[in-house]
């Protein structure tokens, strides 16, 4: 769906054919940005229910998370944000 609004493209994964990599479109980084503070807004009201060693704890998890994702690949991905 995604794919077939131009918001993101797909190609196979050159080191697992099981995989595909997703990037987004120029269309798919102004999304992107419209949406993306209304996001924090609310994520910001999820997480309020944790106090601060509960919101520290948590960020040194979803870093060591994010620490362990694959780099991304796409082409100049950081120039399709604004």
């Amino acid at each position: 769906m995604l794919e077939a609004k131009g918001l993101i493209t797909r190609a196979p994964d050159p080191q697992d054919a099981r995989r595909a990599e997703l990037c987004l479109t120029p269309d798919g980084g102004k999304l992107y940005a419209r949406i993306m503070p209304a996001f924090l807004e609310r994520e910001k009201l999820v997480f309020s229910v944790l106090d601060a060693t509960e919101r520290r704890t948590l960020d040194q998890l979803l870093t060591k998370v994010a620490e362990a994702m694959p780099i991304e690949r796409c082409p100049a991905a950081s120039d399709q944000l604004p």
